[in-house]
């Protein structure tokens, strides 16, 4: 049995992400979707690495 948390997390997931994931995904937006998942990161990205 699935916890209230799970369960809200679940409704979230349905209600935010998944309509977004029918559109195709081009280099932007996978470039955007990384910068925002990046913010907040205590850890900068090494010089050497390109996205």
């Amino acid at each position: 049995m699935l916890s209230k948390e799970a369960k809200a997390a679940i409704a979230f997931s349905r209600k935010y992400i998944k309509p977004g994931q029918d559109q195709p995904l081009t280099p932007e937006l996978a470039l955007a979707a990384r910068k925002s998942g990046d913010e907040g990161n205590k850890w900068d990205l090494p010089d050497n690495i390109e996205l």
